[in-house]
């Protein structure tokens, strides 16, 4: 029994060191990979008091790193990327298509939750590897970068010629396929969650720094272009996905596994 038990926790320490994760929700394969692995910049945290800033002195001791995923979806009847990480990481994510069978030009679908260029970076070059894809987005979060002064953000979506806005009340893409976009403003003014099936979230960025705001979620990141609305959607999610159970995967988190949030 001892030996069992101490292979199970080997076991489980391995997936948590891994940089993949794959699943099927429906008739939905899902391959999870991190991009890259980043250190948590705890001077990004806005904390609101005393007790605030030195809960984020003692979690962040020690460096805390964040893996950066995005989620490749094959359904049936198309493929689906959430999300496209950093322009320096679009020979990682090209690869990681390949591995899946899947190349960049024959890549039907992009869903982009928010449109920050570590969300969007693979687009961001002279030339676009997914020609075929139409990229799937919030009204909000598009009109949002194309009147606003981040040139670099807005000269990016103003050459996308395929775009299409979520709507919220119905599956994206086909009926059926069991994805949905889910209004979570805050982050960014059009700050979408895309549910995978009725029990597996994929957050995007929710949270940026895990080991504090899982804990403290009114402390918001200078990232937040609304930092009070991001600190009430987080609040929001977080107890509704306690309460449903729902797995979550998320775009800046020390893993690549989902998570279920009853056991933080």
């Amino acid at each position: 029994m001892l030996k069992w038990f101490l292979s199970f926790c080997l076991l489980t320490l391995g997936l948590f060191a891994q940089d993949t994760f794959t699943t099927k929700v429906g008739e939905n394969q899902i391959f999870v990979t991190s991009l890259k692995d980043n250190v948590v910049d705890k001077d990004r945290l806005i904390p609101k008091n005393e007790e605030d800033k030195k809960f984020i002195a003692e979690v962040y001791k020690d460096k805390k790193i964040n893996k950066h995923n995005v989620v490749l979806i094959k359904n049936p009847n198309f493929t689906a990327l959430i999300d496209t990480g950093y322009l320096d990481t679009l020979d990682k994510l090209q690869a990681f298509l390949q591995d899946n069978k899947v190349k960049s030009e024959e890549l039907d679908y992009i869903i982009l939750t928010h449109a920050h260029p570590d969300h969007i970076g693979a687009l961001m070059g002279e030339e676009n590897p997914f020609t075929k894809a139409k990229i799937l987005m919030d009204r909000k979060e598009h009109d949002y970068w194309i009147d606003g002064q981040n040139e670099a953000i807005k000269n990016t979506l103003e050459r996308l010629e395929n775009i299409e806005f979520f709507t919220h009340d119905k599956d994206l893409i086909i009926e059926g396929s069991g994805l949905k976009a889910i209004v979570a403003y805050g982050h960014t003014p059009g700050h979408n969650i895309i549910m995978i099936g009725n029990h597996l979230a994929f957050w995007a960025d929710l949270v940026y720094a895990f080991d504090v705001q899982i804990k403290h979620p009114q402390i918001a990141v200078s990232f937040d272009v609304d930092a009070e609305e991001a600190i009430k959607t987080r609040e929001k999610f977080f107890k509704e996905f306690k309460d449903k159970n729902i797995q979550i995967l998320g775009a800046h988190m020390p893993f690549t596994e989902p998570i279920i949030l009853t056991n933080f």
